[in-house]
């Protein structure tokens, strides 16, 4: 399947022991969202790593939340003039509820390394900014799931997303 990269959603777990991220784009066949959780980068220390997958997919942002473990990648990534989406509270829960309602709706597939599966089995909801998200410290690792959300959040509207058809045409 074909998809245009456009956002990736960075997340490191509350153990440190690796950095996640989930691409997201929208599929040039299906016109879905795909969001595919890549292959975990060892440790945190991961800025070259992270700056050679934004040169390599042609991403417009990478995302993460400033108040997570990943918060200690900003400054990095801000220094090597990455386009960096910073999620706060209320972000979060929006980034929540779009990868809900994508998911429901049958217009976001799904990818990548299994522990996507994984903490999407063990997710918890918790309240947040008036809505829900993801408990990220919940018992199981949460950052690949936390990664994808943020992507989804940072693709912005699937409808106007590189790959995306347009639904109307304006005359």
């Amino acid at each position: 399947m074909s998809v245009n990269w456009v956002a990736a959603g960075v997340e490191i777990p509350a153990d440190r022991s690796c950095t996640w991220v989930a691409f997201c784009g929208v599929s040039r066949l299906t016109h879905r969202v795909v969001a595919e959780l890549q292959e975990p980068l060892a440790g945190t220390q991961v800025t070259a790593a992270l700056v050679a997958m934004w040169q390599h997919a042609g991403l417009d942002w990478l995302a993460l939340d400033p108040r997570s473990p990943s918060s200690t990648l900003i400054e990095p990534l801000q220094a090597e003039s990455l386009p960096v989406k910073l999620a706060d509270t209320i972000a979060v829960a929006t980034a929540h509820g779009h990868f809900a309602d994508l998911l429901h709706a049958d217009r976001l597939r799904l990818r990548g390394h299994r522990a996507l599966d994984e903490a999407m089995r063990a997710a918890e909801a918790r309240r947040l900014a008036g809505a829900v998200a993801i408990d990220r410290y919940a018992q199981a690792d949460m950052a690949p799931l936390m990664a994808a959300e943020l992507a989804v959040w940072a693709l912005g509207d699937p409808a106007t997303a590189d790959g995306a058809e347009p639904g109307a045409w304006v005359i």
